[in-house]
C-alpha cells in the first residue's frame, strides 16, 4: 500500500492559471485542480514538460498571487483531450497569507494522495 509522501494536505479546487515556462515566457491556460502549500496538480490541453521550471499565476486573484515550481510529472488525463501535471511549489509570491490559512476554511477537506506507487 503506498503512502502519502507529501509534505502538506492538498486541497480540491478549480481555478484558472496562466502557466509560463521560466526559460522562454511562452503562456499555457490550464485550471489548479489540487491545491497546497508545497504542490498542486495542473489540467492543461498540452502536455508540460516534466522537469521544467514554470511560473504560475492564478488568474482571478486580486492580489496577483502566484508561484513558482519544477514539473515532477505529466500524464494523459480521463479526459483523453488533456494533460494532468504535478508541479512542485517551491516558491510562492504575491498577496499570499501564510501557508495555515487553508485550514481556516470551513468544510473544506483534503484530497487523499491518488498516487498507486512511488515515483
Amino acid at each position: 500500500m503506498a503512502t502519502d509522501r507529501r509534505q502538506a494536505h492538498r486541497f480540491q479546487t478549480s481555478l484558472d492559471v496562466d502557466i509560463r515556462y521560466l526559460v522562454d515566457g511562452i503562456p499555457i491556460k490550464g485550471h489548479g485542480v489540487e491545491v497546497g502549500p508545497n504542490g498542486m496538480r495542473v489540467i492543461t490541453h498540452q502536455p508540460l514538460m516534466e522537469a521544467a521550471y514554470v511560473h504560475i499565476s492564478f488568474v482571478s486573484a486580486t492580489n496577483n498571487t502566484h508561484c513558482e515550481g519544477r514539473v515532477v510529472w505529466t500524464q494523459r488525463a480521463e479526459d483523453r483531450s488533456l494533460f494532468e501535471s504535478g508541479v512542485d511549489i517551491q516558491r510562492w509570491g504575491g498577496g499570499v497569507p501564510g501557508a495555515d490559512v487553508v485550514y481556516d476554511i470551513p468544510d473544506l477537506k483534503p484530497v487523499k494522495d491518488r498516487r498507486k506507487r512511488p515515483r
